[in-house]
């Protein structure tokens, strides 16, 4: 679609600009790599960890990593000031941008595992769990599929630094923000839900469900701190701006809010879950917990 301004910046000025940037976004991959790599680890070696919830969990912690993990091409190429066709970046962002799909979409999925186990508790507790997980597995090839077919329709030789979301752009950049935004409404609607259904269900006398639902709502707040907020800004950019050196700099910019939101469900976890605090004070060698 056609931009609303004719705001551009030169490639110096991207440079110029990204290059200040870089050190945060390093900053940012370690903790989100520690942080996560935390909760990927504990979940791999506990027992109590198995239910579908903590799997979906690590999925989401390892998802966080990858996505995370794209924005290494990006401080790369900045501080060898080079330029890739949008038709590279595309690939070579592909497994990075699939992962920050997979990030967006499985905190939708978390809500509504957790609004099905409240809902409906026997065909919860009873379900295959294996077909459980298929099913989530074909849903998410099902829309990454969709976003590589219509995005890879849309692919230019403008040349960028190639940061994570760059590597799309023209009307496939719109859908998938389109989607994204859906996606963040979902979000917030299911545990506005999912909200109303514990307090008719009445579980607050179990206490370490109780707290593994306080986590996932402070989870959730960030999330609408951060990725709302991110593909929010996303979405307004692609209708003001439509010159490719200004916009991934200043994608550059708000992906920081969304950034802090793949780094802090570690500390919740911690500090909100009992269960989860145990076993990571066990995974460092504490059993003072």
């Amino acid at each position: 679609m056609g931009a609303l301004t004719n705001w551009s910046i030169t490639r110096d000025e991207a440079l110029y600009y990204s290059w200040y940037l870089t050190p945060v976004w390093i900053l940012m991959n370690i903790l989100c790599f520690l942080t996560n790599g935390v909760l990927l680890a504990v979940t791999a070696r506990s027992q109590k960890l198995r239910s579908a919830c903590n799997v979906l969990i690590a999925i989401q912690a390892f998802s966080d990593i990858i996505s995370m993990s794209g924005s290494w091409i990006m401080i790369m190429f900045v501080y060898t000031r080079t330029f890739v066709p949008i038709s590279t970046c595309f690939f070579l962002q592909l497994p990075f941008f699939s992962a920050l799909n997979i990030t967006t979409g499985n905190i939708l999925v978390i809500g509504l595992d957790r609004w099905l186990a409240v809902k409906y508790v026997a065909w919860y507790r009873n379900k295959s769990k294996l077909n459980y997980f298929a099913v989530i597995f074909v849903v998410f090839v099902t829309y990454l599929l969709l976003v590589f077919v219509v995005n890879y329709q849309t692919l230019t030789n403008d040349e960028i630094l190639c940061f994570t979301p760059d590597g799309i752009t023209g009307k496939g950049k719109d859908a998938w923000a389109f989607t994204q935004t859906v996606i963040n409404i979902a979000v917030i609607a299911v545990y506005a839900n999912l909200k109303r259904a514990l307090r008719r269900h009445n579980i607050s006398g179990d206490v370490a469900t109780k707290r593994i639902f306080r986590s996932l709502y402070i989870n959730v707040m960030f999330y609408v701190i951060g990725w709302v907020t991110t593909m929010t800004l996303v979405f307004i950019m692609r209708i003001l701006v439509d010159d490719p050196n200004l916009t991934q700099v200043v994608e550059f910019v708000i992906g920081l809010f969304g950034a802090v939101n793949l780094i802090v469900p570690c500390f919740v976890f911690y500090t909100q879950s009992a269960l989860y605090k145990a076993e990571i004070r066990k995974l460092f060698g504490s059993n003072h917990c």
